[in-house]
């Protein structure tokens, strides 16, 4: 079962400023030759991360555990039996999740805590599924 992150209204904003400012600064760049072409490919490098995530950024309950993915680079395997808890979060460090309406699911990671920030689309769902995952691997 499959669930795409929620995407707030800022990382909508952010996505759409960066392609615009991208393409505004290649056609300064091509057209005028206004410009630095290493500051152009600095932004395009920008997007090729932010994109990415703005497309790929899941998570999906797998028999044995929960599979988050954002981007092209973080892939994450949590089992349910290492799942902690889980509660709801506004918290606003860095995760793979692309709204602040987030879950907080702390789970043991080689013999430590751990814990990572999602925001599933629909939550609720998402939740009542979890739980379920989890209370079948007590």
């Amino acid at each position: 079962m499959k669930f795409n992150s929620k995407i707030g209204w800022w990382f909508h904003i952010t996505v759409v400023l960066f392609t615009i400012i991208t393409l505004w600064l290649f056609y300064l760049y091509i057209i005028n030759k206004i410009g630095s072409l290493a500051f152009i490919l600095f932004i395009s490098l920008l997007i090729l991360f932010i994109l990415p995530r703005y497309f790929l950024t899941y998570y999906v309950f797998e028999d044995s555990y929960l599979y988050i993915r954002s981007g092209l680079i973080l892939n994450i395997k949590i089992n349910y039996g290492d799942i902690i808890s889980f509660k709801e979060s506004n918290n606003i460090i860095s995760s793979p999740a692309l709204s602040m309406d987030r879950l907080e699911i702390k789970y043991y990671k080689n013999s430590f805590c751990d814990s990572i920030l999602i925001s599933p689309d629909k939550k609720q769902e998402f939740i009542d599924v979890l739980s379920k995952r989890i209370a079948s691997q007590i």
